[in-house]
């Protein structure tokens, strides 16, 4: 799967297929509301119970994307944060 990724990720870095432009990619989020959340300690998940968490419900429009986390990529690398990573979720609290 890795190397899977890796090309595509290759393929689509040199034709530009499958991801959207910076103008395409800033037209797809939506202003939203922030929700905060607060979480009590449980002992096993380190939380922060002065702060609360922040989230943000369907910023992006991504019904008609054929590739969301190519969107998400372009949105990362329009903010500076490059070389994110893809296909990858813990099985494990981290």
């Amino acid at each position: 799967m890795y190397a899977k990724e890796t090309a595509k990720r290759a393929f689509e870095r040199f034709t530009g297929i499958g991801r959207p432009s910076r103008q395409e990619a800033a037209a797809l989020v939506r202003k939203r509301k922030a929700w905060p959340s607060r979480f009590v300690d449980d002992g096993i998940v380190p939380n922060n119970s002065e702060l609360p968490f922040i989230h943000y419900r369907s910023v992006l429009d991504v019904g008609a994307l054929a590739d969301p986390a190519a969107l998400c990529e372009r949105l990362f690398e329009s903010n500076g944060w490059s070389s994110s990573w893809r296909n990858g979720i813990y099985d494990y609290v981290h």
